[in-house]
């Protein structure tokens, strides 16, 4: 029987105490699994039989000062942990509906939409905002991420990582940089997270949530699922991109270089809106009378007429001859 246990703890001050505590509990012949948290104070534990504040307090007596009192309700109370509803989850789709206004901004600026390089920026812009909430209270985050992250358990100080972890990956998104490298991390950091939140939803415990840190009260819910499992799916994606995108991509990239030059040495075409075509037909009308730089074509004329024009001078000077 796989018994679930909450139990109030003191004497902790850092995170080497919940290390401490949590192995000694762990070495338990009765505890199946222990999860000790620094804020709040407590061990959640589960156990194969039903154990008494006595029991562990013996247990735990040859660590020193550290004391469980009686055991709480496995349930949080509803003050601690909000219920799961939209206006629960309301930071987190404000923050989302802004990455996407910040993907759309891109897009009509770049005057195309390209798939790719819209998860490119969505992916870069979600890892540095989440690590920024995170960064916000690390110790508090790293002590609620070890309630459910399966690395976190075992090495509490992934949780202190983990955020620049994030940072590190949203800065090379967005630099556009090693993007096989980068996309093989994401997987692997979003495929054990997802495996942690997966474990703690359908166990049925009332954990928050630590992807927005400390400075929410965020229940663990699928809310959790989807946003792991989509930016997994993302990484997965883009290590195996449709080379049609790509292609598309390419071209898109080529075009938009040949009208930046246009922009330059023919403003007014290429300010028109004019095709790439269009733009150096418009631009070889102009004349070098003008204050503007003569066109493309113009140049070209008078380049040609005046080879012509010196060979037919130097004729008669060879004839002489």
């Amino acid at each position: 029987m796989n018994l679930p246990q909450t139990f109030p703890l003191t004497g902790m001050s850092c995170g080497s105490c919940v290390s401490k505590i949590t192995a000694r509990l762990q070495e338990h012949p009765d505890i199946i699994e222990a999860n000790v948290t620094l804020t709040p104070p407590q061990a959640q534990i589960i156990t194969r039989t039903a154990l008494r504040s006595a029991e562990l307090n013996d247990w735990l007596r040859p660590l020193g000062k550290y004391q469980v009192t009686e055991e709480t309700p496995l349930s949080v109370p509803s003050t601690a942990l909000p219920p799961k509803s939209a206006q629960t989850y309301k930071p987190l789709l404000i923050l989302l509906a802004y990455l996407l206004l910040v993907i759309l901004a891109a897009s009509v600026a770049s005057s195309h939409f390209d798939l790719t390089e819209a998860m490119r920026l969505f992916m870069g812009g979600f890892f540095i905002a989440f690590s920024f909430f995170k960064m916000l209270d690390l110790r508090g985050f790293a002590d609620a991420y070890r309630s459910y992250d399966i690395v976190a358990k075992v090495w509490p100080g992934y949780g202190i990582v983990y955020p620049f972890i994030e940072l590190g990956l949203g800065l090379a998104y967005l630099a556009d940089t090693h993007p096989l490298v980068v996309n093989a991390i994401t997987a692997t950091v979003m495929a054990v997270s997802l495996a942690g939140v997966l474990r703690a939803v359908f166990s049925n415990r009332a954990i928050r949530c630590a992807c927005l840190g400390t400075v929410f009260q965020l229940p663990m819910s699928t809310v959790t699922i989807i946003e792991d499992g989509l930016m997994l799916l993302m990484a997965v994606f883009m290590l195996f991109p449709d080379r049609s995108l790509n292609e598309r991509a390419s071209s898109a990239s080529q075009r938009r270089r040949r009208r930046n030059r246009l922009r330059i040495r023919c403003p007014d075409a290429a300010h028109r809106g004019a095709g790439v075509s269009g733009a150096l037909q418009t631009c070889g009308k102009r004349t070098p009378g003008r204050d503007s730089p003569p066109g493309i074509t113009s140049l070209l004329r008078q380049v040609t007429a005046g080879v012509v024009t010196s060979e037919k001078g130097t004729s008669p000077a060879s004839d002489q001859d």
